[in-house]
């Protein structure tokens, strides 16, 4: 018996998630609200901000200062959008005109 290794424990955790998401949120809509509210804050927030603050170095003292204040500001930011993307869910669809669609 060999261990398994992280790479292989990746899809049934992925498949295993996706399947709880599913039982609990089974209408899609209420599914991408969650999932763009989750990537505003992991992929355009914490991502780019942890790598801009842990792994790229700033020889300066004050431009490393500016830089970790503004890497700071977009983790902050991000977190903040993402949480009222969680709260604001309504898309107005009954207020959206669409020149493709009319009224009968």
């Amino acid at each position: 018996w060999t261990p398994l290794r992280p790479s292989q424990l990746a899809v049934p955790l992925v498949v295993g998630a996706s399947a709880l998401g599913g039982t609990v949120a089974p209408h899609l809509g209420a599914c991408n609200i969650m999932n763009g509210a989750s990537q505003v804050a992991a992929m355009v927030g914490w991502a780019p901000g942890f790598t801009g603050l842990f792994l790229l170095d700033r020889p300066s003292a004050q431009l490393g200062l500016c830089w970790r204040g503004l890497m700071l500001l977009l983790i902050v930011f991000s977190t903040l959008m993402s949480v009222l993307g969680l709260l604001y869910t309504d898309n107005f669809i009954k207020e959206l005109h669409c020149m493709y669609f009319t009224q009968a």
